[in-house]
């Protein structure tokens, strides 16, 4: 990793509070799962990304709205 990135990023995660820093984790983790599936389209991110927020699941009506928008862009 770039060194002055890495240390820009720690220089601001420090002066998070501990729920900040836990939501900076948890959208680096879902970063590097998506990375690993090396592809948009098997992640879902009404799917995949509460798991790792700690959010509710999204309503279906509000996916398949979701889905209808990606699919007509």
């Amino acid at each position: 990793m770039n060194t002055a990135i890495e240390t820009a990023i720690f220089e601001k995660l420090r002066t998070f509070d501990e729920q900040h820093q836990a939501e900076v984790l948890d959208f680096v983790e879902f970063l590097a799962i998506r990375r690993a599936n090396a592809s948009w389209s098997l992640l879902d991110p009404a799917r995949d990304f509460p798991k790792f927020a700690g959010s509710e699941p999204i309503a279906e009506d509000s996916v398949a709205f979701q889905r209808q928008i990606r699919d007509t862009e």
